[in-house]
């Protein structure tokens, strides 16, 4: 999606402002320098997942992704069609929910990993599209061995 399509969700849907490339950067920023807090540190070997919104081709939606994951007391917020930047977690399994808006709904959860090669290696343990929810397995190691998780959204019908 183009900058000139990417609107705001901040705001109610006939006033939604365009959102620059740049605005977008600083909320992505933003997000990361308040960050969620932890409710503890990470104990044990760890991991890291990183969580994208992708909108869906037949009914896009675009707006604010908001996600818990475990061991985090706050929900993490990026734009749709991006990411956030990676999150440092407990290596094993992780659970990650996005948080139910009126009016969109989720049609697609994706966890994988890239293995040394480059090929995708699927990372979901069990997930529901109804519950929004995705448990996903986590290997310890730096973020070239993340997780990353996709939930897919449009416009509910």
């Amino acid at each position: 999606m183009g900058d000139e399509t990417e609107q705001s969700a901040l705001m109610s849907n006939r006033h939604r402002p365009k959102i620059t490339s740049v605005a977008r950067t600083f909320l992505v920023c933003v997000a990361i320098l308040v960050g969620p807090s932890r409710s503890g540190a990470v104990e044990g070997p760890s991991g890291f997942i990183e969580v994208c919104g992708a909108p869906d081709i037949i009914a896009p939606t675009t707006r604010l992704f908001r996600v818990n994951v475990s061991g985090f007391e706050k929900e993490f917020v990026f734009p749709g069609d991006a990411c956030t930047a990676p999150i440092q977690v407990r290596a094993g399994d992780v659970k990650v929910v996005e948080v139910a808006e009126d009016g969109v709904e989720v049609t697609g959860i994706k966890a994988f990993s890239l293995d040394d090669s480059g090929t995708r290696v699927s990372r979901e343990l069990s997930k529901s599209t109804v519950a929004r929810t995705v448990y996903a397995s986590v290997l310890a190691g730096d973020v070239s061995k993340q997780t990353v998780i996709v939930f897919t959204n449009r416009r509910s019908r």
